[in-house]
């Protein structure tokens, strides 16, 4: 996601504009792509986050939002412990809630052989 500030600046998402570590590059008056930025924010998926990698909901969250991670003084690539432990609390609650649903669904779709 690539956000356009009023500012001129590219920006990670909406809710980062204003933060220096969330600048892209900038495209007024002209475009100029920060490539280790762009890089760094590029990169980051639950396959490049030491913590997502051998986690079983690596791809229902994905190691969060990196913007709150920023707001927190974080590194983007590091989720905290309480944020995992949240997300398969989260986990649990949709699967207890939508479970008869899903296997609903799951036995009424036709297998392919």
């Amino acid at each position: 996601f690539i956000a356009f500030a009023s500012d001129g600046n590219l920006y990670s998402c909406f809710s980062a504009a204003g933060e220096k570590k969330a600048i892209l590059g900038r495209y007024k008056p002209n475009l100029k792509i920060s490539k280790p930025n762009w890089k760094y924010w590029e990169q980051r998926s639950a396959f490049n986050i030491k913590k997502c990698q051998k986690c079983a909901l690596q791809f229902f969250c994905a190691g969060g939002c990196p913007q709150e991670l920023l707001t927190r003084g974080k590194d983007i690539y590091d989720p905290s412990q309480e944020f995992c432990e949240k997300m398969f609390k989260d986990f649990n609650n949709f699967i207890a809630i939508y479970k008869d649903e899903i296997i609903e669904k799951a036995l009424k779709t036709p297998k392919k052989i």
